[in-house]
């Protein structure tokens, strides 16, 4: 195989294209980072979501990605460079507490390589300099307002190289969590900053706030001085629009489909209420209208129901949505079973 088809192996959708990466987190990138302003994609890993901040930055903002792992880096600038973008740089660093360290890399069972020791196979780690969050705004004089960070359970450590422009910027931040590891929550929350949950949109002040059984999640945490005319000011107020029981899912084969909800346009969070035991397997959950996808996460069914079940969501027309769960590769799992869901609108995030 040539060393470009190698590259693209790990194809993210073109700019023009629906992109289903990390559909949450993408929401919240539109609502924040604005244009002309300066943001970071720490863990830029194939690229998909330095694209979204590419966009929403604008051809006068912005964006730093950094990408750890030698295999994943040339992925992401072969698909950087492929979808034209000019606002992006990608540098090759490991973002820690310390720079100028050489470190070990560990690959992942996927493309999802980490500084923390995983996989089945720590003697393929490979060494990677290291750079803080200081050391490197300092250097470029860049001063970011908002900073994603998804590095496979490094994050904490990558904040502690950061506490200068955490207090001299306090940049709005995504990031990734495991919550029974509360440091990254209990360290920025010391420095003024509140903590919504991405998938659900409620206040966490604590693990006990995470819903039962997440095994990770998406965290957005915005300092209290920055709080005002975000539409994230806690609580968030939810309207219920719609609410559908078992009876309302269909099940065609291995697949599950609701029956159609008729939704105006604005922010919708969906409560699913689903379980599902298997791992070794493959499925899509999510909506869609007239055979048309609109959003969906793509995992095995145990981690959809852990920590995928809750779901938001922009509308910009009026659109007649099914929620589905579709089997790829042959795979299954008769331990799948939908119970319900509630459709709720949230106005203060909503633009119409």
């Amino acid at each position: 195989m040539s060393e470009r088809n190698d590259l693209a192996t790990f194809r993210i959708p073109y700019w023009y294209e629906w992109n289903p990466w990390e559909p949450n987190v993408q929401v919240a990138m539109n609502d924040l980072a604005k244009p002309g302003e300066t943001v970071f994609d720490v863990g830029a890993n194939a690229g998909a979501l330095s694209l979204v901040l590419s966009r929403a930055v604008g051809p006068k903002g912005t964006v730093c990605s950094f990408e750890a792992s030698p295999r994943i880096v040339g992925k992401c600038q072969y698909n950087l460079v492929q979808n034209g973008v000019n606002n992006v740089t990608l540098y090759h660093y490991a973002v820690y507490s310390k720079s100028k360290q050489v470190m070990k890399i560990y690959p992942g069972d996927h493309l999802n390589d980490s500084v923390v020791v995983q996989g089945n196979h720590p003697e393929n780690a490979v060494n990677v300099e290291t750079i803080t969050l200081d050391d490197f705004s300092s250097r470029y004089d860049l001063s970011p307002s908002l900073i994603k960070m998804d590095i496979e359970g490094a994050e904490y450590e990558a904040l502690l190289g950061g506490e200068r422009v955490l207090n001299d910027n306090r940049p709005h931040l995504l990031l990734e969590q495991q919550p029974d590891d509360t440091r990254c929550m209990e360290f920025l929350m010391q420095r003024g900053y509140r903590a919504i949950d991405l998938c659900n949109l409620t206040e966490i002040k604590s693990r006990a706030d995470f819903e039962t059984g997440v095994g990770i999640a998406n965290v957005l945490y915005i300092h209290s001085s920055r709080l005002a005319g975000t539409g994230y000011e806690p609580p968030i107020r939810r309207e219920v629009v719609a609410e559908l029981s078992a009876n309302d899912f269909t099940k065609v084969g291995v697949d599950f489909f609701s029956k159609p909800v008729t939704l105006a346009p604005g922010r919708y969070y969906f409560d699913n209420e689903f379980e599902a035991e298997r791992r070794h397997n493959e499925a899509f959950f999510g909506l869609e209208s007239a055979g048309t996808q609109l959003f969906r996460y793509h995992t095995y069914t145990q981690f959809h129901a852990s920590s995928y079940r809750d779901w938001v969501v922009d509308l910009k027309t009026e659109t007649a949505v099914t929620i589905f769960s579709r089997f790829m590769n042959g795979t299954s799992d008769p331990t799948l079973k939908w119970n319900g869901s509630v459709i709720y609108r949230i106005p203060s995030l909503s633009q119409s």
